[in-house]
């Protein structure tokens, strides 16, 4: 855990405040991406990077502080015209702000965050500089090939219960020890489970042929009872000599493992025309962080109120029957009418609190959908509509894990590569829309792509294969 000297509670709220702040640009440097510069974007992304860089300097977390400067130099350029925004610029953008978040959680953590700062400045000076001839960073991971037998024996594993993991190891890349460190933890995986696919290979360990980056798929068993310690696993990666940097995560499949936090070298940036669209940028509004925990207390006692409420209501009829006339029992009905009125206003209120607009979870998915886009090599655009439809807050959690596993596998599976989209007379560019709505007392939420669709013949296949049913009866 980083040393801050500050009280738990003022860290706490620079936390929050960091985490939406972080959020807010990872939403806005990919509808920078995705609708071009406007005065409008661009003066916002300038001003919560200001915010970022402030909030960290003053507490001393001077990685975090220059990081955030160096971003907000490249964007204070964009918004004087003397540089564009391409693809290159906003893939270092994006790995700059995953270095961010990471410096952040360290700080609650005893594991260091790995983030090679400098090469993230330099990375970014390069671009904003135009310095084509800088030193080159050290090259990102390539994807592991994951073969149809690979494939086969991760399905096989999650079937029996077992879980897929990517690992992903960052190495000093001017050790000279690195087939050594990969032969090591190589070794580490093969002690906590099984390696579906490694890259290096064993082979290419053998022969020193290894980059800085070590990736591999493993299956491991959960303990009886518990679940898979992923932060166990990255520390025991970590201990070996020469590693930088671990990142442990369930793996999907057709997912590509994730990037480390350093950044390959960056080519000149070459100036991006202006796009005419001028995005719409909502300026984050006054707000107050309240726990969950402390909404449900309020909420009950919100509920104890209708109660009595209600008692009250009743009592006061009782008396105006029995005492007919009586001063006293009339005041305690005019109470009683008020009192109900205030409680119910309340009510609505506290029911009005927990809720909050989808667009809140739905502004996470413009970055998935780009990553991934990349990663499989396809062409990909998430459209969202709805994102004012207001859900309970503890509903948004719920439903988080399902639309990424929804939307990966639309983008996996759902939408063709390039090559097919061409054969078929599609356009290139595939369109995923996300959208929420109030239906009949329902919020209906759907996802929908303009791919291929469902492979009936395939499901079919898999059925057979997993005996849910005959031969005979798929053909019927």
């Amino acid at each position: 855990m980083t040393n801050i000297d500050i009280s738990p509670d003022d860290l706490k709220v620079f936390l929050q405040e960091a985490e939406t702040l972080i959020e807010s640009l990872d939403e806005q440097i990919v509808r920078l991406e995705q609708d071009g510069v406007s005065d409008d974007l661009i003066g916002e992304i300038f001003r919560v990077a200001h915010t970022l860089k402030g909030s960290s300097g003053m507490l001393g977390l001077e990685d975090m502080a220059r990081l955030t400067h160096a971003m907000e130099d490249l964007f204070d350029r964009v918004r004087k015209g003397t540089m564009g925004i391409n693809q290159d610029v906003v893939d270092v953008l994006l790995q700059c702000l995953d270095g961010i978040r990471a410096l952040k959680d360290a700080i609650t953590s005893d594991a260091p965050s790995g983030v090679d700062v400098d090469s993230l400045v330099e990375a970014i000076r390069r671009y904003a500089e135009g310095d084509s001839a800088a030193p080159s960073a050290p090259a990102g991971p390539a994807p592991l090939t994951v073969d149809e037998a690979a494939s086969h024996r991760i399905e096989e594993g999650v079937t029996a219960g077992r879980l897929a993991l990517s690992v992903v190891a960052n190495l000093d890349p001017e050790s000279d020890w690195r087939a050594v460190r990969c032969f090591q933890l190589l070794n580490e995986l093969d002690h906590l489970g099984e390696v579906i696919v490694s890259a290096p290979t064993q082979a290419d360990i053998e022969s020193e042929s290894v980059g800085a980056v070590f990736q591999a798929i493993i299956l491991v068993t959960p303990a009886e009872d518990a679940s898979v310690d992923t932060a166990a696993i990255e520390h025991a990666l970590g201990l070996v000599d020469d590693v930088a940097t671990v990142r442990v995560e369930p793996y999907v499949a057709g997912e590509a493992p994730p990037a480390p936090a350093t950044v390959a070298a960056a080519p000149e940036a070459t100036a991006a025309a202006n796009h005419p669209a001028t995005p719409k940028v909502e300026s984050l509004q006054p707000s107050v962080r309240v726990d969950i925990e402390q909404l449900d207390a309020l909420m009950n006692m919100v509920g104890e109120l209708v109660i009595d409420r209600t008692r009250i209501s009743q009592l006061s009829r009782t008396l105006n029957e029995r005492f007919e006339g009586d001063d006293g029992a009339h005041a305690l009905a005019e109470t009683a009418n008020h009192l109900e009125k205030i409680v119910d206003s309340l009510h609505a209120r506290m029911m009005q609190v927990r809720m909050l607009p989808v667009g809140l979870l739905f502004s996470k998915f413009p970055r998935l959908v780009r990553d991934l886009s990349r990663s499989l090599d396809k062409s990909i655009r998430l459209e969202m509509s709805g994102e004012d439809t207001e859900i309970d807050r503890s509903v948004i959690e719920q439903i988080k894990d399902p639309l990424v596993h929804l939307i990966r596998n639309a983008c996996d599976h759902g939408i063709e590569t390039k090559e097919l989209r061409a054969t078929s007379g599609k356009p290139e560019l595939s369109i995923l829309h996300l959208s929420a709505k109030h239906e009949q007392g329902q919020i209906v939420i759907s996802l929908q792509d303009d791919g291929r669709g469902v492979d009936a013949g395939r499901v079919k296949a898999k059925a057979i294969e997993r005996g849910i049913i005959t031969a005979d009866k798929a053909e019927r």
